[in-house]
């Protein structure tokens, strides 16, 4: 699933309601669009948040074990 975004926003939103169970990206790294940055589960089923534009990541705003909502900010990409 995508998250809601102004075009040529960088912040990252969660897609769904859930809670973070793995995140796979720290700040500093270089991502491409599409790779996953944290796994959120849902009822049950794990579902990955991708970054939505090549950059770089310059704050992750999760942790495992954080409970996030629809439009939760996850991190920032630059």
């Amino acid at each position: 699933p995508e998250a809601d975004r102004s075009a040529g926003d960088g912040l990252l939103r969660s897609p769904i309601q859930g809670t973070v169970v793995r995140v796979a990206a720290k700040t500093g790294d270089s991502v491409a669009q599409g790779q996953t940055i944290c796994v959120v589960e849902a009822m049950k089923m794990e579902n990955d948040v991708s970054a939505h534009r090549d950059g770089a990541l310059t704050d992750v705003r999760v942790v495992p074990g954080m409970a996030v909502r629809v439009g939760d900010p996850i991190a920032e990409i630059t």
